[in-house]
């Protein structure tokens, strides 16, 4: 079969683009030296720990903004564990050596099936952390109800980009 230039620029481009979304993970982890994936992972560690305390920041401020009663601290303690507590999943990583010896459909679907249980395992975390949300709502009073609404509203529409209010302001978007 002979092919045109214009079909065999197109096969090669499907190629490397099913190659490429393939190996993507497998050639990041072994182009760096282990003392780049180092730096790099204490990199991601220092930002998650800044995240953390940000997190924290917020929390102890919408506590003190609600001036929860004793009765109230339980169902506090609960929410800001759930809210606090790192996601049950491992950032598991694709064994080198193991994908080495994978055809390229099968890493393919290797990699394919990480990403749904990652996604299977973020989902949980979220929906243990908005049932926590939830139960610490219903143990508030409704002046304190609207406080609650007012400042995760805020934070939901911070952290969703565009739209909605930062800081109490419209933002154009």
């Amino acid at each position: 079969m002979k092919h045109t230039p214009t079909l065999q620029r197109g096969l090669q481009w499907l190629l490397a683009l099913t190659l490429s979304s393939a190996s993507l993970s497998l050639w990041a982890q072994s182009a760096h030296s282990p003392a780049e994936q180092n730096a790099a992972q204490g990199h991601r560690a220092q930002m998650m720990e800044r995240m953390k305390a940000g997190q924290e920041r917020h929390l102890q401020t919408l506590k003190s903004k609600l001036g929860l009663s004793a009765e109230q601290e339980s169902a506090w303690q609960t929410f800001w564990a759930a809210m606090t507590a790192a996601p049950a999943f491992a950032h598991a990583q694709a064994d080198r050596a193991e994908l080495a010896r994978l055809s390229t459909p099968e890493r393919i679907e290797r990699m394919k099936a990480m990403r749904s249980q990652r996604q299977a395992e973020m989902n949980a975390h979220m929906d243990r952390r908005g049932e926590a949300a939830k139960n610490f709502y219903e143990a508030l009073q409704p002046e304190q109800k609207k406080i609650f609404d007012e400042e995760t509203a805020r934070r939901m529409t911070h952290a969703g980009g565009r739209h909605g209010e930062r800081h109490g302001q419209r933002h154009p978007g």
